[in-house]
C-alpha cells in the first residue's frame, strides 16, 4: 500500500489531469501517475466537469481558486476595527460564545454598515486563538 499525504491539487496536476482524460486514460492511471489516491482525482474531475469529457483545467483552477479565496474570507475581518473588537471582547467576557457573538452581528448590531460586520463563528474564534485585542 502507497503512503499518501493530503496537498491540494496545483495547476500543473489539474493540466496532468485533463491531458490524461483527453488521451483516455483512466482515473486510476492518472492517480498513479500523480501519486495521488484515485478518488481525489474522480472527485476533482466531477467538481471540475459535467463528465470525463468536459473537464477543463483552466476552468478548474478557477474554481479552486475562488473557493480559496472564500474560505479565507472571514479570517481578517477585525483587524483595524477597533469598534468590532470591543464589541466581541466585551461579549466573551461575559461568557458568549463565538457562535452567539456571530448571531448577533448578523441580526442586529451596526446596520450602517452590515457587509463590514459580518462574520462566521471562526473569525471569532481565530480572533480569540491570535490574542488580538
Amino acid at each position: 500500500m502507497r503512503n499518501y499525504y493530503y496537498q491540494r491539487l496545483s495547476s500543473e496536476d489539474r493540466e496532468e489531469i485533463s491531458r490524461g482524460l483527453v488521451i483516455g486514460l483512466s482515473i486510476r492511471d492518472i492517480a498513479v501517475n500523480l501519486a495521488r489516491v484515485p478518488s481525489t482525482i474522480s472527485r476533482e474531475v466531477h467538481k471540475g466537469s459535467a463528465n470525463r469529457y468536459t473537464y477543463r483545467a483552466h476552468r478548474a483552477q478557477k474554481r479552486a481558486s475562488w473557493n480559496a479565496r472564500c474560505r479565507r474570507g472571514g479570517k481578517y475581518k477585525l483587524i483595524g476595527k477597533v469598534e468590532l473588537q470591543k464589541y466581541v471582547h466585551a461579549k466573551l467576557r461575559i461568557k458568549w460564545s463565538p457562535e452567539q457573538i456571530a448571531q448577533t452581528l448578523k441580526k442586529s448590531i451596526l446596520l450602517m454598515r452590515p457587509c463590514e460586520y459580518l462574520m462566521k463563528r471562526f473569525t471569532v474564534i481565530s480572533m480569540c486563538c491570535r490574542g488580538e485585542s
